[in-house]
């Protein structure tokens, strides 16, 4: 498994894929509520929510974020103020944990530790709306291999 020693340094890896997101206007302005789920210190959730368009000058996006995770105590109280997302803790298998249907599921380096993934994978499809996305970053094992997975789909 990919461990970090710091989050800045799990923030990083994870600015691979969100920045190639960045770059599909189309997609992200279909967006309104983006769930982080296992979000760790938050540092992708604060990242979502105060994204900006690419426009001339840039506008923010506004999304409504959940970020979710067992325990919120790496959480810098400063990230906790901003506005527009709602910290759940609690852990990201329980059935409902979304007070609503979101259009993307945002997982990065946290779906291996779920007990029973495809019953996790199930109710995630439950909490999302007719065409939403989830992408996701986690390990691939074999006995010899460890390589990371990247996963976007539309469940």
């Amino acid at each position: 498994m990919t461990y970090f020693a710091n989050t800045s340094l799990s923030h990083e890896h994870s600015l691979d894929i969100l920045s190639l997101l960045y770059g599909y206007d189309s997609f992200l302005d279909g967006l309104v509520t983006i769930a982080d789920m296992g979000c760790g210190a938050g540092l992708d959730a604060q990242w979502w929510a105060t994204l900006e368009t690419r426009d001339d000058p840039p506008e923010p996006r506004n999304y409504k974020v959940y970020a979710v995770d067992r325990s919120l105590k790496h959480v810098d109280q400063d990230l906790r103020r901003i506005s527009n997302i709602s910290w759940i803790e609690e852990d990201f298998e329980t059935e409902g944990i979304l007070p609503q249907l979101v259009d993307l599921m945002w997982c990065h380096d946290s779906f291996q530790f779920a007990i029973n993934p495809l019953q996790t994978l199930a109710k995630w499809n439950r909490q999302m709306n007719v065409n939403g996305m989830l992408v996701m970053r986690s390990e691939e094992h074999t006995s010899e291999l460890q390589s990371p997975m990247y996963l976007v789909c539309r469940l």
